[in-house]
Protein backbone atom coordinates (compact mmCIF):
# COMPACT_ATOMS: atom_id res chain seq x y z
CA UNK A 1 0.00 0.00 0.00
CA UNK A 2 2.67 2.16 1.11
CA UNK A 3 4.36 1.61 -2.39
CA UNK A 4 1.10 2.37 -4.22
CA UNK A 5 1.03 5.68 -2.34
CA UNK A 6 5.13 6.53 -2.87
CA UNK A 7 4.35 5.99 -6.86
CA UNK A 8 1.24 8.58 -6.91
CA UNK A 9 3.12 10.90 -5.05
CA UNK A 10 5.90 10.76 -7.57
CA UNK A 11 3.45 10.98 -10.10
CA UNK A 12 1.65 14.09 -8.54
CA UNK A 13 5.01 15.96 -7.95
CA UNK A 14 6.57 14.58 -11.92
CA UNK A 15 2.74 16.20 -13.21
CA UNK A 16 2.89 19.76 -11.18
CA UNK A 17 6.71 20.33 -12.50
CA UNK A 18 5.88 19.63 -15.77
CA UNK A 19 2.77 21.65 -15.71
CA UNK A 20 4.95 24.55 -14.33
CA UNK A 21 6.80 24.12 -16.88
CA UNK A 22 4.54 24.34 -19.71
CA UNK A 23 3.46 26.97 -17.45
CA UNK A 24 5.71 29.24 -17.76
CA UNK A 25 6.97 28.75 -21.03
CA UNK A 26 3.69 29.92 -22.89
CA UNK A 27 3.62 32.58 -20.21
CA UNK A 28 6.78 34.06 -22.08
CA UNK A 29 5.28 33.35 -25.55
CA UNK A 30 1.89 34.96 -24.23
CA UNK A 31 3.34 38.02 -22.27
CA UNK A 32 3.02 41.33 -24.24
CA UNK A 33 6.45 42.19 -25.21
CA UNK A 34 6.60 45.87 -24.13
CA UNK A 35 9.90 47.58 -23.85
CA UNK A 36 8.51 49.39 -20.96
CA UNK A 37 9.94 47.26 -18.27
CA UNK A 38 8.37 43.78 -19.70
CA UNK A 39 11.35 43.08 -22.34
CA UNK A 40 13.79 45.03 -19.81
CA UNK A 41 13.83 42.83 -17.43
CA UNK A 42 13.32 39.32 -19.46
CA UNK A 43 16.51 40.57 -21.76
CA UNK A 44 17.98 41.49 -18.22
CA UNK A 45 18.14 38.11 -17.31
CA UNK A 46 20.49 36.89 -20.25
CA UNK A 47 22.94 39.36 -19.34
CA UNK A 48 26.82 37.36 -19.07
CA UNK A 49 26.93 37.67 -14.77
CA UNK A 50 28.50 40.36 -13.12
CA UNK A 51 29.11 42.33 -16.65
CA UNK A 52 26.80 45.44 -16.11
CA UNK A 53 29.53 47.62 -14.32
CA UNK A 54 26.55 50.31 -14.37
CA UNK A 55 23.01 49.73 -13.65
CA UNK A 56 20.57 51.90 -14.61
CA UNK A 57 16.93 52.47 -12.78
CA UNK A 58 13.88 54.60 -12.72
CA UNK A 59 10.97 55.36 -15.50
CA UNK A 60 10.88 56.39 -18.58
CA UNK A 61 12.97 59.25 -18.20
CA UNK A 62 16.24 56.72 -17.76
CA UNK A 63 15.54 54.29 -20.42
CA UNK A 64 14.54 56.96 -23.17
CA UNK A 65 16.74 59.98 -21.90
CA UNK A 66 20.13 57.86 -20.72
CA UNK A 67 21.57 56.40 -24.46
CA UNK A 68 23.84 52.98 -22.86
CA UNK A 69 25.47 53.01 -26.71
CA UNK A 70 26.73 56.46 -25.43
CA UNK A 71 28.32 54.98 -22.20
CA UNK A 72 29.93 51.94 -24.51
CA UNK A 73 30.72 53.94 -27.40
CA UNK A 74 32.80 56.61 -25.52
CA UNK A 75 33.98 55.03 -22.36
CA UNK A 76 33.75 51.34 -23.05
CA UNK A 77 31.18 51.57 -20.06
CA UNK A 78 29.12 48.13 -19.97
CA UNK A 79 25.66 49.76 -18.82
CA UNK A 80 21.98 48.31 -18.70
CA UNK A 81 19.10 50.42 -18.26
CA UNK A 82 16.54 48.56 -16.31
CA UNK A 83 13.32 50.53 -16.19
CA UNK A 84 9.47 50.37 -16.43
CA UNK A 85 7.12 53.48 -17.85
CA UNK A 86 5.77 55.67 -15.19
CA UNK A 87 7.59 53.14 -12.84
CA UNK A 88 7.49 54.34 -8.90
CA UNK A 89 9.72 54.00 -6.53
CA UNK A 90 8.56 51.19 -5.42
CA UNK A 91 9.12 48.80 -8.35
CA UNK A 92 12.91 50.50 -8.96
CA UNK A 93 13.17 49.25 -5.47
CA UNK A 94 12.67 45.64 -6.51
CA UNK A 95 13.58 45.53 -9.74
CA UNK A 96 17.17 46.40 -7.68
CA UNK A 97 16.44 43.82 -5.60
CA UNK A 98 15.94 41.46 -8.40
CA UNK A 99 18.78 42.41 -10.70
CA UNK A 100 21.27 41.61 -7.87
CA UNK A 101 20.57 38.47 -7.70
CA UNK A 102 22.42 38.06 -11.11
CA UNK A 103 24.68 41.56 -11.50
CA UNK A 104 27.16 43.25 -8.89
CA UNK A 105 26.74 46.83 -10.46
CA UNK A 106 30.08 49.15 -9.75
CA UNK A 107 27.58 51.91 -9.44
CA UNK A 108 23.42 52.37 -9.34
CA UNK A 109 22.36 55.28 -11.18
CA UNK A 110 18.37 56.12 -10.09
CA UNK A 111 16.55 58.68 -12.39
CA UNK A 112 14.05 60.39 -9.65
CA UNK A 113 11.27 61.70 -12.24
CA UNK A 114 8.85 59.40 -9.71
CA UNK A 115 9.53 61.89 -6.81
CA UNK A 116 6.44 63.87 -8.84
CA UNK A 117 3.80 61.03 -8.74
CA UNK A 118 1.28 61.82 -6.48
CA UNK A 119 -0.72 58.33 -6.41
CA UNK A 120 -0.24 55.02 -4.24
CA UNK A 121 -0.67 52.33 -7.29
CA UNK A 122 0.17 53.16 -10.81
CA UNK A 123 -2.65 52.75 -13.85
CA UNK A 124 -3.23 48.79 -14.36
CA UNK A 125 -0.88 49.07 -17.70
CA UNK A 126 1.65 49.87 -15.77
CA UNK A 127 1.44 47.95 -12.73
CA UNK A 128 1.53 44.89 -15.50
CA UNK A 129 4.57 46.53 -17.24
CA UNK A 130 6.78 46.95 -13.79
CA UNK A 131 6.36 43.33 -12.58
CA UNK A 132 4.95 40.63 -15.15
CA UNK A 133 8.87 40.74 -16.48
CA UNK A 134 9.91 39.26 -13.27
CA UNK A 135 11.02 35.58 -13.02
CA UNK A 136 8.46 33.87 -10.18
CA UNK A 137 9.77 34.29 -6.40
CA UNK A 138 9.52 36.18 -3.32
CA UNK A 139 10.55 39.46 -4.62
CA UNK A 140 8.33 39.37 -7.33
CA UNK A 141 4.93 38.68 -5.43
CA UNK A 142 6.24 41.29 -2.71
CA UNK A 143 6.61 43.53 -5.87
CA UNK A 144 3.16 42.89 -6.80
CA UNK A 145 1.69 43.55 -3.66
CA UNK A 146 3.28 46.79 -3.23
CA UNK A 147 2.12 48.07 -6.74
CA UNK A 148 -1.23 46.95 -7.07
CA UNK A 149 -4.96 46.42 -4.82
CA UNK A 150 -5.33 43.15 -3.73
CA UNK A 151 -8.14 42.14 -5.78
CA UNK A 152 -5.47 42.17 -9.03
CA UNK A 153 -2.43 40.42 -7.25
CA UNK A 154 -3.67 36.54 -8.34
CA UNK A 155 -3.47 37.83 -12.32
CA UNK A 156 -0.65 39.70 -11.90
CA UNK A 157 0.90 36.82 -10.28
CA UNK A 158 -0.82 34.08 -12.61
CA UNK A 159 -0.07 36.41 -16.12
CA UNK A 160 -2.70 34.25 -17.86
CA UNK A 161 -5.23 36.13 -16.81
CA UNK A 162 -3.75 39.48 -18.42
CA UNK A 163 -3.12 38.00 -21.85
CA UNK A 164 -4.44 34.57 -22.76
CA UNK A 165 -6.34 36.35 -25.71
CA UNK A 166 -2.82 37.44 -27.49
CA UNK A 167 -3.03 34.01 -29.09
CA UNK A 168 -4.81 35.20 -32.19
CA UNK A 169 -2.05 38.37 -32.50
CA UNK A 170 1.51 36.46 -31.70
CA UNK A 171 4.19 37.34 -33.75
CA UNK A 172 7.43 35.63 -34.41
CA UNK A 173 9.30 37.64 -31.92
CA UNK A 174 6.91 36.15 -29.24
CA UNK A 175 8.44 33.27 -29.70
CA UNK A 176 12.46 34.63 -28.31
CA UNK A 177 11.78 34.51 -24.82
CA UNK A 178 12.26 30.70 -23.87
CA UNK A 179 15.07 29.82 -21.41
CA UNK A 180 17.64 28.90 -23.60
CA UNK A 181 17.17 31.33 -26.02
CA UNK A 182 19.34 34.13 -26.06
CA UNK A 183 19.33 36.23 -28.75
CA UNK A 184 18.00 39.08 -27.15
CA UNK A 185 21.22 39.34 -24.77
CA UNK A 186 22.38 42.72 -27.24
CA UNK A 187 19.52 44.52 -26.21
CA UNK A 188 20.64 46.97 -23.46
CA UNK A 189 17.75 48.88 -22.58
CA UNK A 190 17.52 52.10 -24.41
CA UNK A 191 16.05 52.86 -27.91
CA UNK A 192 16.65 55.29 -30.24
CA UNK A 193 14.00 58.65 -31.46
CA UNK A 194 14.52 60.95 -33.50
CA UNK A 195 12.79 64.19 -33.98
CA UNK A 196 11.71 67.41 -31.78
CA UNK A 197 9.35 69.61 -30.84
CA UNK A 198 9.90 72.82 -29.52
CA UNK A 199 9.44 73.35 -25.54
CA UNK A 200 9.96 75.80 -23.37
CA UNK A 201 12.48 74.79 -20.80
CA UNK A 202 12.30 77.92 -18.31
CA UNK A 203 14.40 78.72 -15.49
CA UNK A 204 14.49 76.14 -12.73
CA UNK A 205 17.28 77.12 -11.42
CA UNK A 206 14.41 80.32 -10.06
CA UNK A 207 12.50 77.72 -8.43
CA UNK A 208 13.26 77.38 -4.94
CA UNK A 209 9.81 75.93 -3.62
CA UNK A 210 10.22 72.76 -1.99
CA UNK A 211 7.15 70.33 -2.40
CA UNK A 212 7.35 67.04 -0.23
CA UNK A 213 6.57 64.01 -2.39
CA UNK A 214 4.09 61.34 -1.90
CA UNK A 215 4.78 59.22 1.37
CA UNK A 216 4.63 56.00 -0.34
CA UNK A 217 7.46 57.45 -2.77
CA UNK A 218 9.40 58.94 -0.45
CA UNK A 219 9.58 55.55 1.48
CA UNK A 220 11.27 53.79 -1.25
CA UNK A 221 13.40 56.10 -2.50
CA UNK A 222 14.96 55.93 1.10
CA UNK A 223 14.58 52.07 1.06
CA UNK A 224 16.45 52.37 -2.26
CA UNK A 225 19.13 54.18 -0.54
CA UNK A 226 19.38 52.43 2.49
CA UNK A 227 19.71 49.14 0.63
CA UNK A 228 22.59 50.60 -1.46
CA UNK A 229 24.03 51.78 1.59
CA UNK A 230 23.74 48.18 3.22
CA UNK A 231 25.19 46.00 -0.15
CA UNK A 232 28.12 48.91 0.02
CA UNK A 233 26.84 50.03 -3.45
CA UNK A 234 27.51 53.81 -4.09
CA UNK A 235 24.10 55.41 -5.52
CA UNK A 236 24.54 58.13 -7.82
CA UNK A 237 20.68 60.02 -7.55
CA UNK A 238 20.19 61.89 -11.30
CA UNK A 239 17.04 63.67 -12.88
CA UNK A 240 17.76 63.37 -16.60
CA UNK A 241 17.11 66.68 -18.47
CA UNK A 242 13.33 67.47 -19.04
CA UNK A 243 10.53 69.56 -20.03
CA UNK A 244 8.10 70.20 -17.30
CA UNK A 245 10.36 72.06 -14.56
CA UNK A 246 7.72 74.08 -13.46
CA UNK A 247 5.81 71.70 -11.95
CA UNK A 248 8.38 69.12 -11.08
CA UNK A 249 11.82 71.63 -9.70
CA UNK A 250 10.22 71.35 -6.19
CA UNK A 251 10.00 67.71 -5.81
CA UNK A 252 13.77 67.73 -6.74
CA UNK A 253 14.46 70.26 -4.10
CA UNK A 254 13.06 67.61 -1.63
CA UNK A 255 15.06 65.01 -3.49
CA UNK A 256 17.85 67.50 -2.81
CA UNK A 257 17.14 67.32 0.93
CA UNK A 258 17.13 63.97 1.73
CA UNK A 259 20.55 63.17 -0.74
CA UNK A 260 21.70 65.71 1.65
CA UNK A 261 21.01 64.02 4.67
CA UNK A 262 21.82 60.62 3.55
CA UNK A 263 25.39 62.26 1.84
CA UNK A 264 24.16 60.83 -1.64
CA UNK A 265 25.03 62.80 -4.47
CA UNK A 266 22.02 63.80 -6.46
CA UNK A 267 22.76 65.05 -10.60
CA UNK A 268 19.73 67.54 -11.42
CA UNK A 269 20.18 67.80 -15.15
CA UNK A 270 17.64 70.19 -15.33
CA UNK A 271 19.88 72.95 -13.71
CA UNK A 272 22.93 72.13 -16.15
CA UNK A 273 21.13 73.29 -19.83
CA UNK A 274 24.08 75.03 -20.40
CA UNK A 275 27.14 72.65 -19.33
CA UNK A 276 25.43 69.95 -20.83
CA UNK A 277 24.53 72.20 -24.39
CA UNK A 278 20.67 71.04 -24.35
CA UNK A 279 17.77 73.45 -26.07
CA UNK A 280 14.84 72.99 -27.40
CA UNK A 281 16.00 70.96 -30.30
CA UNK A 282 16.84 67.79 -27.45
CA UNK A 283 13.03 67.27 -27.02
CA UNK A 284 11.61 64.82 -28.61
CA UNK A 285 8.13 64.69 -30.55
CA UNK A 286 6.34 63.92 -27.05
CA UNK A 287 6.77 66.79 -25.48
CA UNK A 288 8.62 65.04 -22.12
CA UNK A 289 11.73 62.91 -23.42
CA UNK A 290 14.85 63.59 -25.17
CA UNK A 291 15.82 62.65 -28.64
CA UNK A 292 18.72 60.71 -29.58
CA UNK A 293 20.77 64.01 -30.29
CA UNK A 294 19.92 64.99 -26.42
CA UNK A 295 20.23 61.87 -24.67
CA UNK A 296 23.90 61.71 -26.19
CA UNK A 297 24.55 64.84 -25.28
CA UNK A 298 23.41 64.16 -21.26
CA UNK A 299 24.77 60.66 -21.50
CA UNK A 300 28.08 61.35 -22.48
CA UNK A 301 28.39 63.94 -20.01
CA UNK A 302 27.19 61.21 -17.35
CA UNK A 303 29.40 58.56 -19.17
CA UNK A 304 32.69 60.69 -18.31
CA UNK A 305 31.55 61.65 -14.68
CA UNK A 306 30.94 57.84 -13.46
CA UNK A 307 33.83 56.80 -15.13
CA UNK A 308 36.34 59.57 -13.31
CA UNK A 309 34.03 59.12 -9.84
CA UNK A 310 34.10 55.71 -9.84
CA UNK A 311 37.01 54.56 -11.33
CA UNK A 312 35.46 52.37 -14.20
CA UNK A 313 37.39 50.61 -16.41
CA UNK A 314 37.41 50.13 -20.36
CA UNK A 315 35.60 47.01 -21.65
CA UNK A 316 35.63 47.78 -25.41
CA UNK A 317 38.28 44.54 -27.00
CA UNK A 318 37.29 42.36 -23.86
CA UNK A 319 34.89 39.72 -25.89
CA UNK A 320 33.39 38.54 -22.48
CA UNK A 321 31.43 42.41 -23.31
CA UNK A 322 31.06 41.48 -27.13
CA UNK A 323 27.16 42.25 -26.57
CA UNK A 324 27.62 45.83 -26.01
CA UNK A 325 29.43 46.38 -29.12
CA UNK A 326 27.01 44.42 -30.98
CA UNK A 327 24.05 46.90 -29.00
CA UNK A 328 25.70 49.59 -30.13
CA UNK A 329 26.32 49.10 -33.58
CA UNK A 330 22.80 47.89 -34.11
CA UNK A 331 21.73 50.87 -32.05
CA UNK A 332 23.68 52.98 -34.66
CA UNK A 333 22.59 51.64 -38.03
CA UNK A 334 18.59 51.72 -36.43
CA UNK A 335 19.41 55.54 -36.11
CA UNK A 336 20.60 56.28 -39.41
CA UNK A 337 17.57 55.21 -40.81
CA UNK A 338 15.62 57.23 -38.90
CA UNK A 339 17.06 60.56 -40.37
CA UNK A 340 14.89 62.58 -42.82
CA UNK A 341 17.46 66.01 -42.46
CA UNK A 342 20.73 65.83 -44.70
CA UNK A 343 22.43 67.61 -41.74
CA UNK A 344 21.75 65.57 -39.15
CA UNK A 345 22.45 62.44 -41.63
CA UNK A 346 26.16 63.93 -42.46
CA UNK A 347 26.67 64.84 -38.20
CA UNK A 348 25.56 60.46 -37.99
CA UNK A 349 28.16 59.63 -40.78
CA UNK A 350 30.81 62.02 -39.30
CA UNK A 351 29.95 59.53 -35.62
CA UNK A 352 30.00 56.35 -37.05
CA UNK A 353 32.45 53.78 -38.94
CA UNK A 354 30.88 53.17 -41.76
CA UNK A 355 31.51 51.86 -45.23
CA UNK A 356 30.17 54.85 -47.32
CA UNK A 357 29.90 55.18 -51.27
CA UNK A 358 28.95 58.77 -53.05
CA UNK A 359 27.51 58.55 -56.59
CA UNK A 360 27.55 61.53 -58.41
CA UNK A 361 26.22 62.89 -61.82
CA UNK A 362 27.16 66.68 -61.94
CA UNK A 363 26.68 68.51 -65.02
CA UNK A 364 29.45 71.10 -65.79
CA UNK A 365 27.37 73.51 -63.74
CA UNK A 366 26.32 72.70 -60.80
CA UNK A 367 23.84 74.83 -59.14
CA UNK A 368 23.77 76.86 -56.81
CA UNK A 369 21.55 74.62 -54.02
CA UNK A 370 23.87 71.87 -54.46
CA UNK A 371 26.91 73.71 -52.98
CA UNK A 372 26.49 72.75 -49.49
CA UNK A 373 26.07 69.16 -49.98
CA UNK A 374 29.02 69.03 -51.87
CA UNK A 375 30.93 70.66 -49.25
CA UNK A 376 29.38 68.28 -46.43
CA UNK A 377 30.44 65.52 -48.61
CA UNK A 378 33.54 67.12 -48.81
CA UNK A 379 33.82 67.12 -44.91
CA UNK A 380 33.77 63.14 -44.72
CA UNK A 381 36.87 62.90 -46.91
CA UNK A 382 35.96 63.11 -50.69
CA UNK A 383 37.25 64.52 -53.08
CA UNK A 384 33.96 66.81 -54.47
CA UNK A 385 34.51 69.69 -57.02
CA UNK A 386 32.19 72.24 -57.66
CA UNK A 387 32.02 71.31 -61.23
CA UNK A 388 32.13 68.13 -63.29
CA UNK A 389 32.47 66.70 -66.72
CA UNK A 390 29.04 65.45 -66.80
CA UNK A 391 29.97 61.84 -66.50
CA UNK A 392 29.07 59.50 -63.76
CA UNK A 393 31.58 59.01 -60.61
CA UNK A 394 31.74 56.30 -57.16
CA UNK A 395 33.76 57.86 -54.86
CA UNK A 396 34.34 56.10 -51.60
CA UNK A 397 36.24 55.67 -47.96
CA UNK A 398 39.68 54.37 -48.91
CA UNK A 399 39.93 52.65 -45.80
CA UNK A 400 36.38 51.04 -46.27
CA UNK A 401 35.48 50.40 -49.74
CA UNK A 402 36.67 50.57 -53.26
CA UNK A 403 35.62 50.88 -56.38
CA UNK A 404 36.30 48.04 -59.62
CA UNK A 405 35.78 49.05 -63.20
CA UNK A 406 36.22 52.08 -65.97
CA UNK A 407 34.90 55.27 -65.56
CA UNK A 408 35.19 55.97 -68.97
CA UNK A 409 32.50 53.12 -69.53
CA UNK A 410 30.59 53.84 -66.39
CA UNK A 411 30.94 50.67 -65.24
CA UNK A 412 31.53 50.01 -61.65
CA UNK A 413 31.51 47.55 -58.60
CA UNK A 414 31.66 48.43 -54.97
CA UNK A 415 33.55 46.56 -52.82
CA UNK A 416 34.81 46.42 -49.57
CA UNK A 417 38.50 47.03 -48.59
CA UNK A 418 39.44 43.66 -48.73
CA UNK A 419 37.66 42.89 -52.16
CA UNK A 420 34.59 41.50 -50.39
CA UNK A 421 31.30 41.97 -52.87
CA UNK A 422 28.46 44.56 -51.87
CA UNK A 423 26.34 43.82 -54.68
CA UNK A 424 26.11 47.47 -55.75
CA UNK A 425 27.47 48.22 -59.43
CA UNK A 426 26.36 51.50 -61.52
CA UNK A 427 26.20 50.53 -65.01
CA UNK A 428 24.29 51.72 -68.04
CA UNK A 429 23.22 54.77 -66.46
CA UNK A 430 21.39 53.40 -63.56
CA UNK A 431 22.02 52.05 -60.00
CA UNK A 432 21.93 48.41 -59.87
CA UNK A 433 21.62 45.82 -56.48
CA UNK A 434 22.15 42.41 -56.99
CA UNK A 435 21.27 42.64 -60.79
CA UNK A 436 17.92 44.40 -59.56
CA UNK A 437 17.80 47.93 -61.58
CA UNK A 438 17.17 50.48 -58.69
CA UNK A 439 16.67 53.88 -60.32
CA UNK A 440 18.09 55.52 -63.14
CA UNK A 441 20.99 58.16 -62.21
CA UNK A 442 19.94 61.52 -62.99
CA UNK A 443 21.88 64.44 -64.45
CA UNK A 444 23.07 66.37 -61.03
CA UNK A 445 21.84 63.40 -58.90
CA UNK A 446 24.21 63.20 -55.55
CA UNK A 447 23.74 59.98 -54.11
CA UNK A 448 25.10 58.28 -51.25
CA UNK A 449 25.37 54.67 -49.94
CA UNK A 450 25.86 53.61 -46.70
CA UNK A 451 27.23 49.74 -46.11
CA UNK A 452 28.14 47.89 -42.72
CA UNK A 453 32.67 47.44 -43.12
CA UNK A 454 32.24 44.08 -41.89
CA UNK A 455 29.06 42.39 -43.85
CA UNK A 456 29.14 44.24 -46.62
CA UNK A 457 25.25 44.57 -45.73
CA UNK A 458 23.68 47.79 -47.40
CA UNK A 459 22.51 50.22 -44.54
CA UNK A 460 20.57 52.91 -46.04
CA UNK A 461 20.67 54.52 -49.72
CA UNK A 462 19.79 58.27 -49.88
CA UNK A 463 19.82 61.05 -52.17
CA UNK A 464 19.43 65.28 -51.90
CA UNK A 465 16.67 66.75 -54.27
CA UNK A 466 16.35 69.68 -52.30
CA UNK A 467 19.48 70.75 -50.19
CA UNK A 468 18.25 74.11 -50.08
CA UNK A 469 15.91 72.43 -47.80
CA UNK A 470 18.18 70.32 -45.71
CA UNK A 471 16.02 67.25 -46.81
CA UNK A 472 16.98 63.83 -47.91
CA UNK A 473 14.71 61.15 -49.72
CA UNK A 474 15.28 57.55 -49.53
CA UNK A 475 16.29 55.76 -52.30
CA UNK A 476 13.76 52.37 -52.35
CA UNK A 477 13.83 49.90 -54.97
CA UNK A 478 10.96 49.58 -57.21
Amino acid sequence: MKKVYGKRFVSIVIFCVLFAIIVSDLSSVLVIKREDGVLTMKNFYLQPKNSCDVLILGSSHAGVNLDVEVFWKEQGIPAYALWGSVQPFWNSYHFLLEALKYQTPKVVVLDVYAASFPFDYSDDARQETNTVGMRTGWNKWEAIKVSAPENRWLDLLLGFPLYHTRIGELTEKDFQYFPWDDSQVSDKGTSVRYGNLQRDLGEPEKITEVRQMHEKQECYLRKIIELCRGENLPLLLVKTTSADREYEQPFYNSVQLIAEEYGVPFVNMNLMDEVLNISSDDIWTDGGHLNTAGSRKISGWLAAYLKEAYGLADHRGDPYYASWEEFSQSKEKEYLTMITSASDYFQELARSDYAVAVIEHLAEQLPDSGAAIVKEIQKLGFPLTDSADGSISVLTKPESAQVIGSSGEEKFRLCLADGQETGVSVRNGALWVKEEKIREIQQNDMMILVFDPQSGEILDMVSFPEPENDTLVRIMKQ
